[in-house]
């Protein structure tokens, strides 16, 4: 069943304990070449922040209202990216395509953390996530033209066990430390031996 409306988070004081997401799909095991769509609604308030981390067995792109955000084809290196650009008042949705490569173990894990002054509201992959294994044209939109098509999706398991223990822990999407894009240094911060030029 598609819910069109998310419930709240309760806030949690910033450094509590975070919640444990759920490894989700269409069913308890992936077929090989298998896409599956996934759908989460949820309300931010104006100034808030978001940040995603997530990962998928085997790839995955991700969506915030229709602008894609992040991607992944490594399970085994979770992304953790800045998404707040993208996040408006009210209601919004984060849409994931997941893709399975291989029959077996697949899954997606993801979490968000909204950041609203000193405390923060996290919103985790469980059973409330809609998917479909039908891709919709404006399925990454708010409100996509066959709503009730989309159902529960299925908890596979718990970050930290399954096939994926070995490398993704119960907290690994809270300690993905934040990786920042190189920049070049300013010609004129650069120091130099007398005779020497920076071009």
């Amino acid at each position: 069943m598609f819910l069109p409306l998310a419930m709240l988070a309760t806030l949690l004081p910033a450094g509590a304990q975070g919640k444990i997401p759920s490894w989700i799909w269409s069913k308890a095991s992936g077929g090989d070449g298998e896409e599956v769509y996934f759908r989460k609604v949820f309300t931010a308030q104006a100034g808030d922040k978001l940040r995603l981390a997530a990962t998928c067995d085997n790839e995955m792109t991700v969506f915030l209202n229709g602008k894609k955000d992040a991607d992944s084809k490594w399970w085994e290196d979770p992304v953790s990216e800045d998404i707040s650009a993208a996040l408006v008042a009210g209601e919004n949705v984060i849409a994931v395509k997941a893709v399975n490569e291989g029959a077996g173990a697949a899954g997606l894990l993801a979490k968000l953390v909204i950041e609203r002054g000193k405390d923060k509201q996290e919103i985790v992959s469980d059973a409330s996530w809609s998917f479909s294994s039908d891709k919709q044209k404006d399925w990454i939109t708010l409100k996509p033209s066959k709503a009730d098509t989309w159902k529960e999706s299925v908890v596979v398991t718990e970050a930290g066990k399954g096939p994926w223990a070995r490398a993704i822990k119960a907290n690994t999407l809270d300690n993905i430390p934040e990786l920042k894009k190189p920049e070049a240094t300013p010609v004129a911060s650069m120091k130099v031996k007398d005779g020497f030029k920076v071009e």
